[in-house]
């Protein structure tokens, strides 16, 4: 069994650092084998909330508080990478509560040789009509994700720790999980999304939460990948298809409402698809089509504020969590 330093930016995080600490002191590991090192800051008391819960930390070979300035979630990992003692690193998010196997399932495929970089797989703490459209989406492309964010990602700390600002920019506040999974594509290494390696997380619950988070991913994503006009397009087409519905000019009425038929039945049967595995009632389809049209329109606010200038904010700015 491999010796793992469990590293968790924490910054705001005092209401549910508490919990993903206590999730860990569950996972079926050798604890001897485990450090956690906890960076932390804020101005909501998460440092000295970190501080406090020492004592439980002592159930790990060794409990570190590093208190993080604010530099951005990149600067608090290399911060937590420095520190760190052991040959894997597990990066897991501040407000993730891990399963029992989880770490075993995160690190055997690295251990084994068969990849290089594991992605955990996220469930929601609070499950909606809302949270259906991501689960529904995550088992629907489950066999082609790389880049997933699935707050909990594993690696051996040799391929990065003499490359920190290569993995790990410090100019990149938001997408971090994705920026890694892509750093290592690059290099031609191995990416696995771990299915049964089991987190629960805040995923959005609630539409403002989603158009919110929506705006700040897809925003992330431009910073790190520049425009993509195919993707602009396709939002552009699918929007602009919905709107054109309204019976204004037949002929064109007419295109759009078949583009928007195939459009809806292709929704449809992916749903489907995945409504039993996920044991969501039919009920939540109306919402899937939905927030599936306002993901499209998301992406044109989010590339025409990009075009402006405008993003800065958005970009930063996370959303509620409950």
């Amino acid at each position: 069994m491999i010796s793992v330093s469990i590293i968790i930016p924490a910054w705001n995080e005092a209401k549910t650092i508490k919990k993903t600490l206590q999730a860990l002191l569950k996972i079926d590991y050798d604890m001897e084998r485990c450090e956690t090192i906890i960076v932390a800051g804020g101005d909501d008391g998460t440092y000295s909330l970190a501080n406090s819960l020492a004592p439980q930390g002592e159930a790990f070979s060794r409990y570190v508080i590093l208190e993080q300035g604010p530099g951005g979630k990149n600067a608090a990992i290399q911060q937590g990478i420095r520190e760190a003692g052991n040959p894997m690193i597990v990066l897991l998010d501040a407000d993730t509560m891990v399963s029992p196997g989880w770490l075993k399932t995160m690190v055997h495929p690295i251990e084994q040789g068969d990849t290089h970089l594991t992605v955990a797989n996220p469930e929601p703490v609070r499950k909606t009509w809302v949270s259906d459209y991501y689960t529904i989406n995550k088992l629907y492309f489950m066999d082609q994700i790389v880049t997933y964010s699935g707050h909990a990602m594993a690696f051996r700390a040799e391929v990065v720790r003499d490359h920190l600002d290569y993995f790990f920019d410090e100019s990149v506040k938001v997408g971090v999980d994705y920026l890694l999974a892509k750093k290592f594509l690059e290099r031609g290494l191995g990416v696995t999304f771990a299915k049964d390696a089991l987190v629960t997380t805040h995923i959005p619950s609630t539409f403002r939460y989603f158009w919110l988070s929506e705006l700040r991913w897809r925003a992330a994503l431009i910073n790190i990948d520049g425009v993509s006009y195919t993707n602009l397009g396709r939002n552009v087409t699918v929007v602009a298809a919905l709107i054109c519905g309204v019976p204004v000019f037949k002929k064109l009425s007419v295109v759009s409402l078949l583009f928007n038929l195939v459009y809806v039945i292709g929704k449809a049967r992916m749903f489907f698809a995945m409504k039993r595995e996920y044991h969501v009632g039919t009920k939540s389809l109306l919402g899937f089509i939905f927030l599936s049209y306002a993901y499209h329109l998301i992406g044109i606010i989010s590339y025409l504020r990009h075009f402006l200038g405008l993003s800065r904010n958005t970009y930063l700015y996370q959303g509620e969590r409950y």
